[in-house]
């Protein structure tokens, strides 16, 4: 615990926590700057390069011609994805959205009125999942699946999925938007909530076939990787757009230490984002030095990169299915 103490009170000095305000300089930073035009550039970039899409029927991209309604609780709610954090501006789903539908709120979803208005829309965007209304700390909240502020299902809220199993049967294409995570099938695939261990828990000791792994994301175009390398600390694979659209992938490189049985079955540990024009190919170069290897040493307790054997995947997702496994010998 002294250990601990030393590290979160070192942190606090360096940040000038304890010194007069006058001698930190970050405390003198305006309004203007953390919201300024170059900030909130970068947060649009972020947020257009963070968007996955996890199914794709043949509904998506949209057309501008089609009449599109957008619809659900978080809709018009730009501070679902705050937390415990706020901003001085803010662009809801449904302000980013151009020729839309008003969004509902979340009490409404089922009235029989909002149904028979989008009767005649081609396509319904509903904006679903959870927000801070629902989810956080010491709160009371009176809707099934929640208690205390805690879920205790990691299904969505039922006056949702009721809402979309009614438009499911108007026979609506539907259009799903919320936060992309990893995605486990049912809560029988996690550990109890008491159990501290690690076990069992994220795409670093998940041992099961979750929905959407860690790292997945469909595009309107297909990729095709090519064999991978490992030299002089750096990865090497050929990529190339087999589809007949412009795309993006990110290329992921997983690490692991064949000889830590308990340790975790792949960290991420290096990626790179790549634009391909249809039939491009291109060879990729990813940073992936010594100290990259780095990882729990239950024999010393301490981090440290081990030499010998390591094992290098590359591929689209953590999904053993999208990467390819090589090893390397570190001296």
């Amino acid at each position: 615990m002294d250990i601990s103490l030393k590290r979160l009170l070192q942190a606090r000095f360096e940040l000038g926590d304890f010194d007069d305000d006058q001698l930190v300089a970050w405390t003198d930073i305006p309004m203007s700057v953390v919201c300024s035009a170059e900030h909130r550039e970068l947060a649009l970039q972020a947020a257009r390069e963070s968007m996955t899409l996890l199914k794709n029927d043949g509904i998506l991209p949209l057309c501008s011609k089609q009449r599109i309604v957008v619809v659900g609780p978080n809709a018009d709610n730009a501070s679902m994805q705050w937390g415990n954090y706020s901003k001085s501006d803010q662009v809801s789903f449904l302000d980013g959205f151009e020729h839309v539908g008003k969004g509902m709120d979340e009490k409404q979803l089922l009235a029989e009125h909002y149904l028979s208005r989008i009767s005649d829309a081609d396509v319904v965007v509903f904006v679903g999942g959870i927000s801070p209304r629902l989810e956080g700390e010491e709160m009371s909240v009176d809707a099934e699946g929640f208690k205390g502020g805690d879920r205790l299902s990691i299904e969505l809220p039922k006056v949702q999925r009721d809402f979309l199993a009614a438009l499911h049967a108007m026979g609506k294409p539907v259009v799903y938007v919320k936060l992309p995570v990893t995605f486990y099938r049912s809560v029988d695939q996690l550990p109890d909530y008491e159990d501290y261990r690690m076990a069992g828990r994220t795409y670093r000791y998940f041992q099961g076939e979750p929905l959407y792994p860690f790292g997945f994301g469909l595009s309107y175009t297909t990729f095709k990787l090519g064999t991978p390398s490992y030299q002089n600390g750096k990865v090497k694979v050929d990529i190339t757009n087999t589809g007949k659209q412009e795309g993006a992938e990110v290329v992921q490189v997983y690490l692991r230490d064949p000889r830590d049985t308990d340790g975790p079955i792949k960290t991420l540990r290096a990626y790179q984002r790549v634009n391909l024009q249809p039939g491009e190919q291109r060879t990729l170069t990813i940073d992936l030095p010594r100290e990259r290897f780095e990882l729990w040493d239950t024999a010393t307790n301490t981090m440290r990169v081990r030499k010998g054997k390591h094992e290098i995947m590359v591929g689209t997702s953590s999904a053993d299915s999208d990467l390819q496994r090589f090893s390397v010998k570190l001296p």
